[in-house]
């Protein structure tokens, strides 16, 4: 049977108009069965696990049994409404004066036909039923099928500037490393190529301080550690003047009072590397000195 034979004009249109007004408003739209001849209209489960049904919406004009579709003359759209639900929304009053009809189980009712008027008329139905819903369950009613997280929205960030120091981290890990027995010196040039210089066992080790810093590219992650980086070298140039002039970076967090401490060599291809907290990528270097005590011990 070709399609256009299922297809009723106006009062067709009409059906599915007023089932978009009520779907642009979250409301669920449900055919529950294949034998059903009415549409339900339902709370949201985000707003109600029980998905309680608050309203229909129907063909009029069709006299059942339907034996042949391709026949039928459809007339108007009914549309009801579950007064109790009205209620709960505090909408009864605004919508009975619209629609101006009920049945016997108080669900308020009207005939819609496929005029400017009523579509208009459908249309004001819906919007006020939103703002009921909006009023009774607020942002979780405006969320619906939306990203929770915009509610984050602006989101704060930690600035490095604010954050960190680099004359403290610098004498922050002197004062570790000393509490660590190596014997310390910390440069006095403003821009040098290390920090710090540390000594035991005859053998020195340049060192570089720098930030231990968040990884902004995990902060949707759902790891249950942090992430961190540590920029060494502010561009390419940068990085080929020191590379050969230090043996170890550095990274410090202030927030955190963390440390991590990196070899020279991870940082010969890359100028900034990832340090995971727990587990992952670099963890071992996290709050860890054995790269530096092990250089001294070889």
């Amino acid at each position: 049977m070709n399609k256009k034979e299922y297809e009723h004009g106006n009062i067709q249109k009409l059906l599915v108009k007023i089932c978009f007004f009520f779907k642009s408003i979250n409301l669920e739209i449900s055919l529950p069965s294949e034998r059903s001849e009415s549409v339900q209209l339902l709370i949201p489960k985000e707003l109600d696990v029980g998905n309680m049904q608050i309203g229909s919406i129907q063909y009029g004009g069709v006299k059942y049994p339907l034996i042949d579709k391709s026949s039928i003359n459809l007339k108007y759209v009914e549309v009801r409404l579950k007064g109790d639900f009205l209620r709960k929304i505090d909408k009864y009053n605004e919508v009975y004066n619209l629609l101006q009809d009920k049945d016997a189980n108080d669900w308020l009712k009207y005939k819609f036909t496929y005029s400017k008027e009523d579509i208009i008329l459908a249309k004001r139905v819906a919007t006020i039923l939103s703002s009921g819903l909006e009023k009774k369950y607020g942002s979780e009613y405006l969320t619906i099928g939306i990203d929770k997280s915009i509610l984050d929205l602006p989101r704060q960030t930690i600035s490095s500037s604010i954050m960190y120091n680099q004359d403290e981290a610098v004498k922050v890990i002197s004062d570790i490393l000393v509490a660590q027995g190596f014997n310390v010196s910390r440069s006095s040039q403003v821009n040098p190529n290390y920090h710090i210089l540390a000594a035991a066992n005859g053998k020195t080790a340049k060192i570089l301080v720098r930030h231990l810093q968040y990884d902004y590219a995990y902060k949707e992650s759902t790891l249950p550690y942090q992430v961190y980086k540590i920029d060494a070298f502010e561009n390419l140039e940068d990085q080929k003047v020191k590379l050969n002039d230090i043996d170890f970076i550095v990274g410090y967090n202030f927030k955190d009072k963390a440390f991590a401490c990196l070899a020279i060599e991870d940082f010969i291809e890359k100028k900034s590397r990832v340090v995971h907290e727990k587990q992952g990528l670099r963890s071992e270097f996290y709050n860890s000195w054995n790269e530096l005590k092990n250089y001294f011990n070889k």
